[in-house]
């Protein structure tokens, strides 16, 4: 008999990334969401989870308020609160933030995961703790699969290059090996199966094209592979048309977000971005489309964090605004009353949609917001609001030319 999905509860007050959690997670785990602290209580209260994923500054109580309420034990003579359900917090508060130094010492927080999230290693750590049953667990746990780490060939004949990208990628989860001329790349792609090679242009022994001419002559079974540059402003996809194995061109210094993006669709399970079997132009296509309004939003960090799905990012910007003008309604009251308590709380609660969208400008001006109801000192309110109102009109424009009608 096929086993019962463990059970997951999403606390966060961000409808888009409640959405995202639950659409990363629903196909391993059955998956409740609710958007506030007391919401959350009841849920523990009523449902038995195997694991909750909360935000820490939730509206009407925290999540250690929950947490502590919730259920508590006696452990020989001390009373231990919120001492049931393993949780995972995902916040975007600092580690000198009180509530986050409370979080890390209750004993059922597991981790504490900073915003924003990356939803690919938070699906590995996730089902980590419910194969282990970390905390509290007193039944034998379900073995859920972990996934499969990807395996990365990096050759490169720098050293200093090979050593970051083998760290960066290996804290990724990542399995890495590396080699500092072609020819043993060459031995290595023959040998040993990898799902991707990071393939410098220029060697002592040759250069990229040189090595895929002898992949394909000698009929070697290559994976796909992204040519790392210096230069890559002067490799254009064309003159990779011939090799099909080549799905991307990435520049040095390394921007890791995009490597990351660029590597996933290789990985096992991890085929959603673009198919192996598109060529580099077309690859490039997928991702960059509809790119609009650099300054207001960062639409490709977007889409790395939905694993390249276009319907979710076009329903995450319509939720977004359909959500704005009650969110906007509700921090301009705030403003008029000079009520620094409700404008804390509106400014953090636009502030978190606006990290997931990665809208830089709209965000440090929530953040200003957030910091003047906190002190209560109103001097530059009114210049500080009409700014946010300036960079929302601008992520409005953008997500409108991104095809998303409010």
């Amino acid at each position: 008999m096929a086993a019962h999905k463990r059970k997951i509860l999403i606390a966060d007050d961000n409808g888009s990334l409640r959405m995202v959690l639950q659409a990363a997670l629903s196909d391993s785990y059955d998956v409740t969401a609710v958007g506030d602290g007391k919401a959350m209580a009841n849920e523990l209260r009523i449902n038995k989870y195997d694991l909750c994923i909360s935000d820490l500054n939730l509206p009407c109580q925290t999540a250690t308020r929950a947490l502590r309420v919730t259920e508590t034990a006696i452990i020989g003579k001390h009373q231990i609160d919120g001492f049931g359900v393993p949780t995972l917090i995902v916040t975007g508060m600092s580690e000198e933030d009180e509530e986050y130094k409370m979080a890390r010492r209750m004993v059922n927080v597991i981790d504490v995961l900073s915003k924003p999230v990356d939803l690919f290693m938070l699906r590995r750590r996730v089902a980590e703790i419910l194969k282990t049953g970390d905390v509290a667990e007193k039944s034998a746990p379900v073995a859920l699969p972990v996934p499969e780490p990807g395996r990365i060939l990096i050759a490169d004949d720098d050293p200093d290059v090979r050593k970051l990208l083998a760290s960066v990628l290996e804290q990724r989860g990542f399995q890495t090996r590396a080699c500092a001329n072609l020819s043993e790349t060459f031995r290595l792609c023959k040998e040993t199966a990898f799902d991707c090679i990071l393939l410098d242009y220029v060697f002592e022994d040759g250069t990229a094209e040189e090595f895929l001419a002898r992949v394909r002559s000698e009929d070697v079974s290559a994976p796909p592979i992204l040519v790392i540059s210096g230069f890559a402003d002067a490799l254009t996809p064309e003159r990779f048309h011939a090799y099909p194995l080549v799905k991307g061109i990435i520049a040095k210094p390394f921007d890791f977000a995009k490597l990351i993006f660029a590597i996933r669709p290789y990985m096992p399970g991890e085929t959603k971005v673009v198919a192996p079997s598109q060529t580099f132009s077309a690859a490039a296509s997928q991702v960059c489309a509809h790119v609009v309004a650099p300054e207001a939003y960062d639409r490709q960090a977007v889409l790395e964090q939905v694993f390249g799905d276009e319907a979710m990012v076009a329903e995450l910007q319509h939720s977004f605004l359909e959500d704005w003008p009650g969110m906007q309604k509700d921090l301009r009251k705030a403003v008029e009353c000079r009520d620094g308590e409700a404008i804390e709380f509106m400014a953090h609660k636009i502030n978190s949609s606006l990290t997931f969208f990665r809208a830089r400008e709209a965000s440090m001006a929530a953040k200003e917001l957030e910091r003047i109801g906190r002190t209560r000192s109103y001097e530059e309110l009114d210049r500080r609001f009409t700014k946010l109102m300036d960079q929302m009109q601008r992520l409005e424009e953008a997500f409108t030319q991104d095809g998303v009608r409010s």
